[in-house]
């Protein structure tokens, strides 16, 4: 798939429940494989799943961002997923959210990548 011009993103984990020590090394092997593979960072965007708020607060922005995560300046085009089931939250956060999602802010980006793309 590495010449396919349909392919835009790509995720190599499915909701990971793995520690930042695992996980960050796991990352970085993968990305280094999709883009040795030929799928360029200008062309297809690399996914990481942030599965829970655990996920957000401990790998999140910092732990990503670090020289030992993937910062952006050796790592570009990467995408965070964020994989809140915010239903099953308590009151007043599933309400907040809904106030604050909107499917311009969820798919604009993505949508704009694509149509840079073909």
């Amino acid at each position: 798939y590495n010449s396919s011009r349909s392919v835009v993103a790509i995720s190599p984990l499915n909701e990971p429940e793995l520690s930042n020590e695992v996980l960050l090394p796991y990352y970085q092997r993968a990305y280094e494989t999709v883009r040795g593979s030929g799928m360029r960072a200008g062309q297809v965007a690399f996914v990481l799943q942030l599965y829970g708020l655990g996920a957000i607060f401990s790998l999140g922005w910092a732990a990503l961002d670090s020289p030992e995560g993937l910062p952006a300046a050796r790592y570009p085009n990467i995408i965070f997923d964020l994989h809140l089931y915010y239903g099953v939250l308590v009151p007043p956060f599933p309400a907040l959210f809904d106030r604050l999602a909107s499917p311009h802010f969820v798919a604009g980006p993505l949508v704009h990548l694509e149509s840079m793309l073909l």
